[in-house]
């Protein structure tokens, strides 16, 4: 197959192309995610390894400029961490595969296989706690504003305020932004989407 990798750790790019390379062709190998991108279009590989953790355009935010590029693209999200929110987000951003750095040979050759013939591969460990999350409605787009309106500290009346709906109308979409992120209190939902990107960091 041809590869693309992307990590910013030039050690682990050079394990990836000795392992990798003794097998696959690796058409590109890129230090970040804006390579990872640039690289994408320029070789159309048939498959990506993509770090999660690298430098300026990260590596979620890689794999989904990638897939709005060219929605057939097959990435894989590599970490050496693989918490679960590392996986969910991984999964959010268009990855058909999740790796662990770590993974034995035989892991890494299933799963490139695996997504290289159009099949999905994450870690079962892993997906057992997702299941219930994936399967969770997200935010309607009204939620959402509500939710970077809370994020900036506004009370329920100077949300409706600002978006011109009733102070009982605000206060239902509070409610399912509590129920959908979990979270008994605003302050906590606003960290809970943080944590899940649905808003930017605070700084």
């Amino acid at each position: 197959m041809r590869i693309l990798i992307a990590d910013d750790h030039p050690i682990v790019r050079a394990g990836w192309e000795q392992t990798l390379g003794q097998v696959h062709q690796i058409v590109c190998s890129c230090v970040d995610g804006q390579q990872a991108l640039q690289g994408w279009l320029q070789h159309r590989p048939e498959l990506g390894l993509i770090d999660l953790r690298m430098p300026g355009l990260d590596g979620c935010s890689a794999i989904a400029a990638i897939q709005s590029a060219d929605p057939q693209a097959r990435l894989v999200a590599v970490t050496s961490f693989g918490t679960e929110e590392d996986v969910y987000q991984a999964i959010r951003s268009g990855a058909r595969g999740f790796l662990l750095k770590d993974s034995p040979l035989d892991v890494i050759h299933d799963c490139l296989l695996k997504v290289a013939a159009g099949e999905r591969f994450y870690p079962e460990r892993v997906m057992s706690k997702l299941s219930t999350r994936l399967t969770r409605p997200e935010p309607t787009p009204r939620e959402t504003e509500v939710l970077k309106l809370l994020a900036e500290g506004l009370s329920n009346k100077q949300i409706s305020d600002r978006l011109g709906l009733s102070v009982e109308t605000i206060k239902d979409h509070v409610k399912s932004l509590l129920q959908k992120l979990e979270a008994q209190t605003r302050t906590a939902a606003v960290h809970r989407a943080r944590l899940q990107g649905l808003l930017p960091p605070p700084f």
